[in-house]
């Protein structure tokens, strides 16, 4: 009895499997099925005689599909509304988006390591030693969530910030700088466009070129920089929010463009030992109205000062520098230069175009205030009168 009960589901599971396939899967595999007998399972007692065996089809062989029974235990827990929500998006070809990335960024591999938390903007480089320094702004592992960086912290004993490393992280807003930093690497910070607050180590010996172009600084102070070298072309060009530059003494050389298009630039102290001023290293900046030049300066490049506002350019060498043609092309007439008394060289053949706009030349330098006090005047004992006296002695007088 148990063996024929065996058979009789055998076969009302096959029977089953079969009509549950749809005609399609049948008729591509090209196999001809017999049509199923109905088959009427009789409750009267056993007669003793075994049942007629079931014919075995030639692909009884194969694993037959078993029908599986889920009790209530066994089924799983409903999903969460945010499993859902993950689901739904994942079925959709969405990404979820993840809070904290981060890897290697070492010269040496894993001797420099980042972290971005996404949801705070807030990018942390770590380590020891030097960062890598990539060759296109869009090779560097962040690329993809560069525009999620507001804050970046480099930490203490991190010695560069690699080329390109920061390039177009337009939501780059603050960097904090270790002491101990000792190179900012070619288009680092190049068009960080929203950057406005950094500190630079005394540390410093190099940054590269076009290391901030573009940036919002408003302010430049690397005066107690002693080792810092010469600036690098277009360093700071397009800054055009910056105010103010003071520079290292030790430096010798302004590269092309480095303050190119710092159009609202007002002051500007230059290095006490400074030679080269490169080409157009300060051309276009339009709110820059007074220069003053070193005694050891031997070279203006052309357009080094093009299309400023200078209306005072004081010299304090003897012999006036090599100054290439356009130097100060595009200034406005009738400013004034000064240049020490007893010295060669400041005329027209070196200035040739200031002559043009009806500068004037005085061989001294600009005059200091020597004394004021109240003189008597018809009908006025009050009135103020400034005396300044120039290094030639020339007396002036300001009413």
């Amino acid at each position: 009895m148990k063996k024929m009960k065996k058979h009789l589901i055998l076969l009302l599971v096959v029977a089953l499997v079969f009509t549950m396939l749809p005609m399609s899967v049948l008729a591509e595999t090209g196999e001809q099925t017999a049509p199923t007998e109905e088959i009427q399972v009789s409750a009267e007692e056993p007669t003793g005689e075994e049942p007629e065996a079931a014919p075995v089809e030639a692909d009884a062989g194969k694993e037959q599909p078993m029908e599986v029974l889920v009790t209530e235990a066994d089924e799983p827990a409903a999903a969460s509304a945010e499993q859902e929500e993950g689901i739904a998006a994942a079925l959709d070809g969405e990404i979820m988006p993840m809070a904290l990335y981060s890897g290697d960024c070492g010269a040496l591999g894993n001797n420099v390591q980042w972290n971005l938390d996404t949801v705070t903007g807030i990018m942390n480089i770590t380590g020891t030693g030097a960062m890598k320094d990539w060759q296109w702004f869009d090779t560097v592992p962040w690329d993809a969530n560069k525009n999620d960086i507001k804050e970046l912290v480099v930490g203490s004993g991190v010695t560069s910030v690699g080329g390109y490393a920061f390039s177009k992280c337009a939501a780059l807003q603050s960097v904090v700088l270790p002491a101990g930093l000792l190179t900012i690497g070619q288009f680092a910070f190049n068009q960080c466009t929203s950057l406005e607050n950094i500190n630079f180590p005394n540390s410093l010996t190099s940054i590269k070129t076009q290391a901030f172009n573009s940036c919002k600084i408003a302010s430049l102070d690397l005066s107690g920089h002693t080792s810092l070298g010469n600036l690098e072309a277009y360093t700071f060009s397009g800054c055009s929010a910056l105010t103010s530059v003071k520079l290292p003494d030790q430096m010798t050389e302004i590269g092309r463009d480095a303050f190119a298009a710092c159009s609202s630039l007002v002051e500007v102290k230059l290095s006490a030992n400074l030679q080269k001023i490169g080409m157009s290293a300060f051309e276009g900046c339009r709110s820059l109205e007074r220069v003053e030049f070193p005694a050891t300066l031997t070279n203006l490049e052309l357009a080094a000062f093009k299309n400023s506002k200078l209306k005072i350019i004081v010299f304090n060498g003897m012999a006036a520098p090599a100054v290439v043609m356009g130097a100060f092309g595009g200034n406005p007439p009738g400013g004034t230069l000064y240049y020490p008394t007893g010295g060669t060289g400041y005329d027209s053949g070196t200035f040739g175009e200031l002559a043009s706009y009806n500068w004037v030349f005085y061989d001294e330098t600009q005059p200091n205030l020597q004394v004021q006090f109240p003189i008597p005047r018809t009908g006025d004992n009050t009135a103020q009168v400034t005396f300044t006296s120039s290094k030639s002695g020339r007396l002036y007088c300001f009413l």
